[in-house]
């Protein structure tokens, strides 16, 4: 069977279409505009990406004051724009929250330690560290081994012993860059993928590589000890002295192993460890408060929706009123109060929704929710039972107005009945007629 355009057409536009999936704006539109904010705080989110806990996607919307976060709302991302839904798990949001506010503050930390030039997790200490493997692996090949090839045991013994040092070393530079690569690897994924998970492995990752650059300053005091050591050894051996100078050259450091320049990279690892470690301690420890606080919100949220906001079902069951505070100003109106047939429920009306403003503004969100249930109840019997039947005032000007219509209607009735035959008469009866009749009237 064949369907023409038309159909087609007309099948498509039968298909509902499917509500708007959460955006970003939809989340912070939300929490601004349903009572989660008091007065001089704002919505944002920061950065704008989707949090993940447990294989669930949110958007985790910042409270800000004073330019400070000082709370969050976690809303479920794949909610629609017309129905969205937050998080109102503890456990949940506790997790959520630790991760926003692990990743503001980290980015705050690493973009100061970056202005002062003192970020550690960057392809250029990597490029270092890859440069400093490379180098002390060419002094093992080159001039330690000239050294190790020399004779004298108790100088050849100090040489290996230098190769056995710069070995560890290498093994170290080597994990530092392995380390650092998967730090930077995993701040990318982090800010761009985030998930309660993964913050704490970006702490753990950045930790690794403080142990291992720690050991690094470490191996290279003792192999600066060890290159004192063989010098002396040369300087006290029987060789000629030419032989001792060449030598001596050769068991030099490389410039790459100064001890200073590792220990200003060892500064600058701690100092971006420290602020990582900081801001995930932030995190952890402001989590629990922030949880409790949304709660609070979320109550104070849910009655400012029942008091205020749009409901379908009052809108549909009163075919007037879209918000309980509409219906109550419009029921309770001086022009309109007096009129209902429920005079009873007006009544109550009035006094649920004085009561569910009073404990709004008092903070006590449970009993306005309450008392707002109540007071649609009120309003939908009240627009039920309609207004009250009016007696119509007599309107006088009518039966003054029907009253001398029905005289002129007698005057005529008079005039054809008694006037006109005594005018169709010849004019002196006619006359004598009228003398007639108007001498038995008086």
């Amino acid at each position: 069977m064949r369907f023409s355009l038309t159909v087609w057409l007309l099948l498509l536009l039968a298909i509902p279409l499917a509500a708007a999936a959460l955006s970003s704006q939809d989340a912070v539109n939300v929490v601004s505009q349903q009572g989660f904010l008091n007065s001089g705080e704002s919505a944002i989110i920061t950065p704008a990406v989707k949090i993940t806990h447990s294989s669930v996607q949110y958007w985790v919307v910042s409270i800000i004051s004073n330019n400070s976060t000082i709370g969050f709302a976690a809303l479920n991302a794949s909610s629609t724009s017309e129905s969205p839904e937050f998080s109102e798990s503890g456990a949940v949001n506790e997790q959520l929250f630790k991760t926003a506010y692990f990743m503001q503050g980290f980015l705050a930390s690493s973009n100061a330690l970056k202005q002062q030039g003192q970020w550690f997790f960057t392809q250029e200490n990597n490029g270092f560290f890859t440069t400093l493997s490379r180098l002390l692996q060419s002094e093992t090949e080159s001039d330690l081994a000239i050294i190790s090839s020399e004779s004298e045991s108790k100088i050849s013994g100090k040489a290996e012993a230098m190769v056995a040092a710069l070995d560890s070393i290498i093994s170290l530079s080597d994990s530092i860059v392995q380390k650092t690569s998967l730090e930077i690897s995993s701040e990318a994924d982090f800010f761009q993928n985030p998930s309660s998970q993964k913050a704490s492995s970006l702490l753990s990752n950045a930790q690794a590589v403080g142990q291992d650059i720690d050991s690094l300053e470490q191996k290279t005091i003792e192999y600066s000890g060890l290159v004192s050591d063989l010098k002396k050894e040369i300087a006290d051996s029987n060789l000629d002295i030419q032989k001792k100078t060449a030598l001596s050259k050769l068991a030099e450091a490389p410039s790459v192993l100064s001890a200073s320049t590792i220990f200003a990279k060892k500064q600058s690892a701690n100092a971006s460890i420290q602020a990582v470690q900081k801001a995930y301690n932030n995190a952890v420890s402001s989590s629990t408060g922030f949880a409790e606080a949304f709660q609070a919100r979320l109550e104070k949220s849910q009655a400012f929706v029942e008091l205020y906001s749009e409901d379908k079902a009052l809108l549909e069951k009163t075919k007037a009123y879209s918000t309980l505070e509409a219906a109550a100003e419009d029921i309770l109106s001086a022009s309109k109060k007096s009129l209902w047939e429920s005079q009873p429920e007006v009544s109550k009306l009035a006094q649920y929704w004085s009561a569910a403003e009073s404990a709004f503004n008092k903070g006590n969100y449970s009993l306005a929710i309450e008392q707002a249930k109540k007071a649609k109840s009120s309003a939908i019997l009240i627009v039920k039972a309609g207004f009250q039947e009016q007696e119509q005032p007599y309107d006088t000007g009518v039966f003054v107005q029907a009253a001398i219509l029905l005289a002129v209607i007698l005057v005529l009735l008079v005039i054809i009945r008694k006037v006109l035959p005594l005018l169709n008469k010849p004019r002196g009866e006619g006359f004598q007629g009228l003398q007639e009749e108007f001498k038995i009237k008086r």
